[in-house]
């Protein structure tokens, strides 16, 4: 019994504590990515958790199973009946959690950035704000923000080139700044502030975040298609994570069964953008059973899964005869 529970509770601990650190992790990046210091604050920012679970769950759950895979991975005590009881915790841990976030994300109002203070001066690129008064929206009955006495200082010239609006206004949901007859004079959307430039991730985990929150839409497209398209597919997700310990398990170097775990890591999110791609589909469409693309990301991961099994069949040897018979 304990072969088959405390493997479990490893992967528990494991999620729980990947869990955590993300979301404390990524709730107080957006928080400063949406601050808006001077605006009356409409929404508490706890009322935005559940948008941040909902890219976090995928991502904890492929990297608690990995820290499972990586732990177990020189040990004996490996069970089908422990094994199986992984992929159920898992599986419920994965699909409970995410179906509800996304019933709460469907009701959360959509978060805007308006970087921008008052009475104080605010770099973004290359430029320096300063506006002496921001009225939000609700004050100023057009919904748009006010902003009085705006200056515009462009530092990429050889002399700064001051600009000076008495009345500029902003909709944060365009992310411009317009003067009084509705014309655009500044984008700060596209523009990163000094506090964000230094806390701007590198250009590959931008790409996997993307992915990772790719992952998550098509997985919420899927819910909205149905509970069962939704349950296959987290189902697949799982079951491809854990089919790739039986090739991890073949090796016998420490670190080459690191790097190959990683590597299934990432390929969670590349093979689920490669299943949902338009060559998936058009094949799909020379067979003629374009009705069943709903699940074909699902089904290319569950061939993996039955591959990886194959594999561990052929080539995974039992180091005790007691290991054999589990």
């Amino acid at each position: 019994m304990k072969r088959i529970i405390l493997p479990a509770l490893l992967y528990v601990a494991f999620y729980g504590f990947i869990l955590l650190i993300l979301t404390v992790t990524v709730h107080m990046y957006q928080g400063i990515i949406f601050f808006s210091p001077d605006l009356l604050q409409q929404h508490p920012t706890t009322l935005f958790l559940p948008e941040t679970l909902v890219y976090i769950i995928p991502a904890a759950t492929a990297a608690a199973l990995t820290f499972v895979l990586l732990i177990r991975s020189r040990t004996e005590d490996w069970t089908l009946i422990g094994n199986l009881f992984i992929i159920i915790v898992a599986f419920l841990l994965y699909a409970g959690p995410e179906y509800m976030v996304f019933k709460l994300h469907s009701s959360t109002p959509e978060r805007t950035r308006f970087p921008l203070y008052e009475g104080k001066l605010t770099q973004q690129d290359n430029f320096l704000i300063y506006n002496q008064k921001i009225s939000p929206s609700g004050e100023t009955g057009v919904g748009k923000n006010l902003l009085g006495g705006a200056s515009i200082i462009q530092l990429d010239k050889k002399a700064p080139r001051i600009d000076f609006y008495p009345q500029l206004f902003s909709a944060p949901d365009d992310g411009t700044l317009n003067d009084a007859q509705g014309r655009p004079v500044f984008d700060y959307a596209s523009r990163p502030t000094l506090v964000e430039t230094i806390i701007a991730p590198s250009e590959e985990l931008k790409n996997f975040t993307r992915e990772v929150r790719s992952l998550a839409d098509r997985l919420y497209s899927s819910l909205q298609n149905g509970l069962i398209p939704f349950l296959v597919s987290a189902a697949a997700h799982v079951l491809f994570m854990t089919g790739t310990w039986a090739i991890v398990r073949t090796s016998r170097w420490p670190l080459w069964n690191g790097i190959l775990a990683l590597i299934f890591f990432r390929a969670l999110f590349s093979l689920d953008a490669m299943f949902h791609g338009e060559a998936v589909q058009e094949g799909l469409k020379i067979f003629n059973i374009q009705r069943f693309g709903q699940f074909a990301p699902a089904a290319g991961f569950l061939f993996l899964f039955l591959l990886c099994m194959v594999w561990g069949l052929l080539f995974l040897k039992p180091r005790k005869s007691r290991e054999a018979k589990a």
